[in-house]
């Protein structure tokens, strides 16, 4: 009964997708649903999470599950980006400043 208690209480702070990006760092599976560009998305991200947005800068809406229930973000994303609408990722919702990382299939 004991290990059935301890596993139960230990499930999400193990959980680490692709074997490096752990839960209890933030770390959360996401879907792209829209990119888009300008200032205008920048309204839509914490000011904090903004590095020098220009006319040009590249934001994503990621919707990722937080427990139980959906969230969506706006993050900036690196104009080379490859990322697309429905793009499976990871985002870290602690740290805004960690790079968006396509998931591997």
């Amino acid at each position: 009964m004991a290990i059935v208690i301890a596993v139960y209480l230990t499930g999400c702070s193990s959980l680490k997708y692709e074997d490096k990006y752990a839960w209890n760092d933030g770390w959360r599976v996401g879907q792209i649903e829209e990119i888009g560009a300008g200032i205008e998305y920048s309204t839509k991200i914490k000011q904090a999470c903004i590095t020098l947005p220009t006319s040009s800068s590249m934001f994503a809406k990621v919707k990722f599950r937080n427990s139980s229930r959906s969230e969506w973000r706006v993050v900036q994303i690196s104009n080379q980006s490859n990322l697309k609408q429905n793009d499976s990722v990871l985002i870290n919702i602690f740290d805004c400043k960690k790079t968006v990382i396509p998931k591997s299939s």
